[in-house]
This record gives C-alpha cells, sequence and structure tokens, in this order.
C-alpha cells in the first residue's frame, strides 16, 4: 500500500471521527464520571459507562449531521459531511460500527434496565432529529429536552448502575445546562433563519433567549438550594460562579471557547455537590 493510500485513508477515517464532534461529548462524560464517583461505582462501571455515552453521542451526531446538512453548508460549519470530504454511506457504515459497538458494551453489563436506558436515549436522539416529528425545530422544548440528555442523563445512567433512581435530581441537573445550549445557537442562526429552523433564539429573539437562560438555571439553582446538606458558601460561590459564566457566555455569543469551558465546569461542580447533598447524608 503506498504512502498516499495511506494518507488518504487516515485522512478520511479522522474526518468520520471528526464529524462525530467527541470533543462535545466530553462534557456529558465529566458529568457521568463526577456522578459514578458520587454514588461510588467501579473503575470499570466508569469505563464502560463512558463509552456508552461516547458510542451515543457519536450515533446522535451522526443523525443530526445527516438531517442538517443543508444548514451545514450554509452556516460554514466544520462538519466533514457538509464539506463534502465524507460521504453519506461512508456516515451510514461508521453509524453502524458505533451501534454494534454499543450493543457488545451492553452485553458485557449485568444490569439490563442500562440496555433499556441507552435504547432510549437513542430513540429520542431519532426522534428530535426526524422531520416526521421535527422537534428540533420545536424551540425551548428541543432545547430543554437536548438539557436533559446532555447532563441529566448521565446522573440517571450513574444512579442506576449504583441501585438508585435518581429521575428527580437528573432532570434538575439537567436544566443546567439549558443556558449554554441556548448561547450556541447564536453561530447558526444565519442558516436556521433560511431554512425554517425554529430555534429559540430564531423564534424569541436574543433578548428573550437570554432572559430564559437565567430563569431556567435560577429555577435550577433553587431546587439545588434545597439540597439536604449543600455547605451555603459552596452554593453562593458555584452559583455566582454559574449565572456570571452564563451572562458571558450570551454575552459573546458562545465565540468564546474559555468561557463555555468555565460554564460547564461550574455545572460539573454543581452536579457534585447537589448529589452529595441528596445521596450522601
Amino acid at each position: 500500500m503506498s504512502a498516499i493510500s495511506i494518507t488518504s485513508r487516515y485522512a478520511k477515517i479522522n474526518s468520520l471521527v471528526k464529524m462525530t464532534r467527541p470533543q462535545n461529548m466530553r462534557f456529558t462524560v465529566a458529568v457521568y464520571i463526577v456522578s459514578g464517583a458520587v454514588f461510588g461505582l467501579s473503575t470499570i462501571a466508569i469505563i464502560l459507562g463512558s463509552l456508552i455515552y461516547f458510542l451515543l453521542y457519536g450515533l446522535a451526531t451522526i443523525i443530526n449531521n445527516i438531517r442538517d446538512v443543508e444548514v451545514d453548508k450554509l452556516n460554514k460549519t466544520n462538519n466533514p459531511l457538509a464539506k463534502g470530504n465524507v460521504s453519506i454511506q461512508e456516515v451510514k457504515v461508521l453509524f453502524s460500527i458505533y451501534l454494534l459497538g454499543l450493543i457488545i458494551i451492553q452485553l458485557l453489563l449485568p444490569q439490563p434496565e442500562t440496555l433499556i436506558f441507552a435504547l432510549t436515549l437513542l430513540f429520542f436522539s431519532l426522534i428530535y432529529s426526524w422531520k416526521v416529528t421535527d422537534i428540533q425545530s420545536r424551540g425551548l422544548i428541543a432545547t430543554i429536552l437536548l438539557s436533559l440528555m446532555y447532563s441529566g442523563s448521565p446522573v440517571l445512567l450513574a444512579g442506576i448502575y449504583s441501585g438508585y433512581f435518581p429521575l428527580f435530581q437528573a432532570c434538575v441537573l439537567g436544566l443546567l445546562t439549558t443556558a449554554g445550549l441556548l448561547a450556541k445557537d447564536y453561530k447558526d442562526i444565519k442558516g436556521d433563519k433560511l431554512h425554517g429552523k425554529l430555534t429559540p433564539l430564531v423564534r424569541y429573539g436574543e433578548k428573550t433567549v437570554r432572559t430564559i437562560a437565567y430563569t431556567v438555571g435560577i429555577i435550577a439553582l433553587i431546587f439545588v438550594f434545597y439540597s439536604n446538606s449543600m455547605n451555603l458558601a459552596v452554593y453562593i460561590t458555584l452559583s455566582t460562579f454559574y449565572l456570571s459564566s452564563a451572562y458571558w457566555l450570551h454575552k459573546n455569543k458562545a465565540h468564546n471557547n474559555l468561557i463555555k469551558i468555565l460554564h460547564q465546569t461550574s455545572v460539573v461542580f454543581l452536579v457534585v455537590f447537589y448529589l452529595q447533598g441528596e445521596f450522601l447524608k
């Protein structure tokens, strides 16, 4: 095999992996890891759960990229599918590989509940991007659903592994992600408007979106406040950190990656202290 052929294959594989946006799943995996640590999960359970999220996120992203390929072309994103670096057929092969990997990992796990959990998340990913339901264009409903999937579902999965079912806590912590997800729509607003993708930003405008982001965040923080043993000084510090980073995230229209990382970090710390207050009494 020639050096040119090897380089070409590597570039193709790299484009396919890049299309799944693995860098974006770090936050969800981080939430799962810290939740697992609070619940006392074993190292192998944390590793397998992280792999589940890596594969689930990849599958969901593939579905979303296929659905939004024309919008991504207009927004000039770095999506390899929109840029023509990979074909639809190649993407479908990658989808099959990820799905097979997910099934194999599930067979290694003792709890059947985790399989139901994974299939449920995959189902929501499908209907989110499916043109018939078109949840993706349903404004705030779509954003809240994504929020619950990003930071609520990893808390729920870690709890299921540990014999808990922290559904309420997962919903509260999921809402903390809403401000960040609302901010990510700024960069895609041109294409979203042209293709009729009714994100909250397109539907309500910048001022209303910022109000929604702060309001949902404050509501979630109020629930966190009633955690049974969270130190008041810690709560005030983390809440201030969270709200100020949310403010600057929208102020800069999500163009500053450092602010995005700081905001996600505040959510991760809130997850830790909230779960400790709820379950380690």
